[in-house]
């Protein structure tokens, strides 16, 4: 994805703490993408980062909406979600 705003609202959009908690049984840790702490020479923990950052991890649907009604992607609408898995989802509206 070229656009950062669909990124941000994808990252927004995930609420870690309750995928940790109740599908994982609070079997893990909260790190932030792409390193975390097995990464001990350049690891710093996300409550280490710029405020900008953390904000970014932070689980915040109405923002994660609110990027994606900005008008380039009012544009791009109805657009296609694929997963790791290759599991493909059409995206048309907030």
């Amino acid at each position: 994805m070229d656009n950062i705003d669909v990124r941000r609202a994808l990252i927004m959009a995930i609420d870690r703490k309750t995928i940790l908690k109740d599908y994982l049984h609070d079997q893990g840790q909260l790190d932030w993408w792409p390193l975390d702490a097995s990464s001990v020479k350049t690891y710093t923990p996300l409550d280490q980062q710029p405020k900008e950052l953390q904000e970014l991890f932070e689980y915040n649907p109405d923002k994660a909406r609110q990027l994606l009604k900005m008008p380039a992607m009012a544009a791009a609408s109805p657009w296609t979600c694929c997963t790791a898995t290759g599991r493909r989802s059409k995206i048309t509206s907030c």
